[in-house]
């Protein structure tokens, strides 16, 4: 009975262990509703300004992560009839290479460039109004010489309450998110097993 104790203390040390080790991350996806409201400004600025006023209002140029904002974004242009047919976007080239990343952190996983850009070269985005009946993206260069309308996001809706652009929309889309858990992969008998064969306790669970 005086080594029993012991022994048990050392299994459960061990089940700790071998249990630590059995653990992995699981990375799942949720959905979710995220509501927001855009400006659009008829007053044409250079990317740097356009985003810059976006910021003062508590926004950022529009990111367009779902195909499903991008359909609300190129309907809402195709609907104005403003004489404005190139609009800023919040979509910029990392690094001179070909990857582009949304200025909200997101990938672009939505692919609308037009069959051949205007630049090839340009690290900005403009958004065409005039495109066979939708927009699509275009490069530019980010030089503050050229200067384009341009379209805020602001991700609480409610935010538009105080933003002056004459052209205000919103939109609630459904957004998947990463969630990260961590999960153990062990079953209960495989715990037992181990423990017995090596000769730690006879059934840890009774």
């Amino acid at each position: 009975m005086g080594h029993r104790a012991p022994r048990i203390i050392v299994a459960i040390t061990l089940l700790l262990i071998v249990w630590q080790w059995e653990s992995i991350l699981a990375i799942d996806f949720i959905d979710i509703a995220d509501c927001s409201c855009y400006s659009l400004h008829q007053n044409p600025k250079s990317w740097q300004d356009s985003n810059k006023i976006c910021q003062e209002n508590g926004g950022t140029l529009v990111s367009m992560e779902t195909e499903e904002e991008y359909q609300f974004i190129t309907k809402t242009i195709q609907s104005l009839d403003v004489g404005k047919n190139e609009w800023f976007i919040g979509l910029r080239r990392i690094s001179r290479t070909d990857y582009w990343k949304w200025i909200s952190g997101h990938d672009m996983t939505i692919d609308k460039w037009r069959a051949t850009r205007t630049s090839g070269t340009g690290d900005c985005v403009k958004m065409i109004k005039h495109y066979k009946g939708r927009g699509l993206f275009d490069d530019v260069t980010c030089d503050p010489r050229y200067k384009y309308t341009f379209i805020c996001e602001y991700k609480q809706a409610q935010k538009c309450s105080n933003i002056t652009s004459t052209i205000i929309e919103k939109r609630c889309f459904s957004k998947r998110k990463q969630v990260t858990t961590k999960e153990n992969t062990m079953t209960r008998g495989y715990i037992e097993d181990t423990a017995f064969r090596m000769g730690y306790v006879s059934n840890l669970f009774n």
